[in-house]
C-alpha cells in the first residue's frame, strides 16, 4: 500500500468513526499515544499493523518448525 493510498484510507476511517462511538474513542486514544511519542496519528496506526502483521508471521513460523 502507498503512502498516499494509506493516509486516505485512515482519513476515511476518520471521517466515519463519526458515527460509531468505540472506533472514536480507539481513534483518540491512539492520537493520545502517538503525540506522547512525538508521532503522528498515521505513524501510529502503521506502527501497530506492521507489528500486528510481524506477529502473525513469527505464529505462523513456529506454527511449521
Amino acid at each position: 500500500m502507498n503512502d498516499e493510498l494509506f493516509v486516505k484510507s485512515i482519513d476515511d476511517i476518520i471521517i466515519n468513526s463519526k458515527n460509531d462511538a468505540k472506533i472514536k474513542n480507539a481513534l483518540s486514544n491512539l492520537d493520545r499515544e502517538a503525540k506522547l511519542r512525538g508521532i503522528t496519528l498515521y505513524q501510529m496506526i502503521h506502527e501497530l499493523m506492521q507489528k500486528d502483521i510481524n506477529e502473525e508471521r513469527a505464529i505462523k513460523w513456529l506454527k511449521t518448525t
